[in-house]
């Protein structure tokens, strides 16, 4: 059955920022990962983050079915995530870091993940575009 009209309206519109969410979640290297599934506590731990911001990115990109969360509460790889790992032949991990700068969003996503500690430091190579 295909989803409603609204619900497909509704991709359209949150597209440039679902772009924005993958590009920073490609960035933090989130799918390399999550080879074994995570707490967000843990992944904000290891990718020096703040985590209340990242889980909100993680939860809207299973919104979309980018990545899962299981039973444990913990945030796991779905196909599409496993496209976004940096050591696989098919992947997409460079693409998504390197290609997703075009679309600029209101609000920046990226400027507001800098400013919530989100993403490194600019003096890490990290620009204002993702």
């Amino acid at each position: 059955m295909a989803p409603p009209p609204d619900a497909i309206l509704m991709q359209f519109l949150f597209a440039p920022l679902l772009q924005q969410a993958v590009c920073v979640t490609a960035k933090l290297k989130i799918a390399d990962l999550l080879v074994h599934p995570k707490t967000v506590t843990e992944l904000a731990s290891l990718t020096q983050t703040h985590e209340d911001t990242l889980n909100r990115v993680l939860r809207m990109l299973i919104s979309v079915g980018i990545f899962n969360k299981n039973n444990e509460d913990k945030f796991e790889l779905t196909p599409l995530a496993s496209l976004l790992r940096s050591d696989l032949p098919n992947s997409m991990y460079s693409f998504a870091v390197k290609n997703s700068s075009g679309i600029r969003v209101y609000g920046e996503i990226v400027e507001t993940a800098h400013a919530m500690n989100l993403l490194p430091s600019r003096t890490a190579g990290f620009t204002s575009t993702c």
